[in-house]
């Protein structure tokens, strides 16, 4: 269960998370054979940070989810989900610590989309915010930015690499995740930050 795993990854405030990148560019994206080595997870970002994509835990955002696997190219911007269903954020089921469950996921697997528009596409560094209970794959218009393996216990963030920052826009962005789950309580929010100033914490 969820409430007896291990915590000792948490104490020091920063934990590894394995991340895998898609090589190639959004149109002709290849899935590596091999991930990266594991990278750092910060919880605290710097005063300067600037927030791109809202995440549900302080205001609930719109979501398109499905429980059902889609067809191929479900992450694509492209892609059609006018059947899929309309929810707020957080997506999850039972009490998972520091989530903001506010529509019910019940099933081993959800994907989820949102739309976003930019003005500027202009970033210093990007990072990830996320809430994952468990694993999850994070797209940004058809390239994966981010592959998390196991569960955080609060929304912590994670620095997006610079060869996938270009999948950011000016005009509308989707976001995509997938989150599959094994046990317990289970929880899936993110979201997108701009960080002027490395964080540390």
């Amino acid at each position: 269960m969820a409430h007896q795993r291990d915590m000792h990854h948490f104490l020091s405030g920063r934990l590894s998370v394995g991340l895998t990148l898609a090589v190639g560019v959004a149109a002709a994206a290849a899935e590596p054979t091999d991930p990266l080595p594991e990278v750092p997870v910060v919880r605290k970002l710097p005063p300067d940070a600037r927030t791109l994509v809202t995440t549900s835990d302080e205001i609930p955002q719109e979501w398109r989810i499905t429980t059902e696997a889609p067809a191929a190219g479900w992450e694509k911007p492209d892609f059609d989900t006018s059947g899929w269903k309309l929810v707020l954020g957080g997506i999850g089921y039972g009490d998972p610590p520091g989530s903001k469950v506010r529509s019910t996921w019940r099933s081993e697997d959800v994907w989820a989309r949102r739309e976003f528009s930019l003005s500027s596409a202009e970033i210093t560094d990007l990072w990830l915010r996320i809430h994952h209970d468990e694993d999850a794959e994070v797209y940004l218009n058809g390239v994966k930015i981010a592959q998390t393996r196991r569960f955080t216990t609060a929304y912590v963030h994670l620095d997006v690499p610079k060869d996938r920052e270009s999948a950011l826009k000016v005009g509308r962005n989707v976001l995509a995740v997938h989150c599959h789950h094994s046990g317990g309580g289970q929880y899936i929010d993110v979201g997108l930050v701009d960080c002027p100033t490395e964080p540390h914490e």
